[in-house]
This record gives structure tokens, sequence and C-alpha cells, in this order.
């Protein structure tokens, strides 16, 4: 994942977040090892989205609603 350009990394690592986020809420089972996973990959997310912040000059990749 990491030879990927960062704009697919931000995208992959946000949506990936999100996914996490749902299964937290729909299995109780599960839930504190989904929310983990879920702000892991929203650190990674945030990661990647500075790293375009400083070679692109602050291009933005859009958030999913």
């Amino acid at each position: 994942m990491d030879s990927a350009p960062a704009v697919e990394r931000v995208a992959f690592f946000r949506e990936s977040a999100r996914i996490y986020a749902a299964v937290a809420e729909t299995d109780r089972f599960h839930h504190h090892e989904a929310l983990y996973w879920a702000t892991r990959e929203r650190e990674h997310a945030q990661a990647a989205q500075a790293e375009l912040d400083r070679g692109k000059g602050v291009a933005r990749v859009a958030r999913h609603a």
C-alpha cells in the first residue's frame, strides 16, 4: 500500500475507517476491536493527507459523507 500514490492511500484508509466504524456499531461482540481499527485507519489517512499537504501545497482529498 505504501507504493500507491498518497491520494489513493487517503481514499483507501478513509473508506476502511468508515467500514470499521460501521462494524463497531453493528457487531457488539467486536465493538472495541473495530473501533481500534477504525482509529488506526483514520491515523493512516491523516498521515497520507499530511504527505499530500507537504508535497503538493495543500491538496485535500474530498471526504465521503
